[in-house]
């Protein structure tokens, strides 16, 4: 969590992954790989942040995969996360 909005994020909240979501190897129609200048999946820069009152039962991430038909072929630029969530009951009552 190299971003200062990442870091404050995690101040009051927790990511649910932090695994690399940046970047895939995207290209335009003329080939080029979208940011060349950075490694491909060198960083996480997609977060779902939760709270207390919630608890992570699974979290991965999704869209890293190119088409199985097309290696050049990508969903996006980076991945993407995905979350199951479950409310933990507060001791407290409603």
């Amino acid at each position: 969590m190299e971003m200062p909005s990442a870091q404050l994020m995690a101040q009051r909240f927790r990511p649910s992954q932090l695994e690399p979501t940046a970047f895939t190897p995207l290209q335009g129609e003329d080939g080029a790989v979208s940011h060349p200048y950075w490694p491909r999946f060198d960083r996480c820069i997609d977060y779902i942040w939760v709270s207390e009152g919630l608890h992570v039962t699974a979290s991965e991430v999704g869209f890293n995969r190119p088409s199985p038909t097309d290696p050049t072929i990508w969903p996006s630029d980076h991945a993407g996360v995905w979350a199951d969530l479950q409310f933990v009951p507060d001791p407290r009552g409603p």
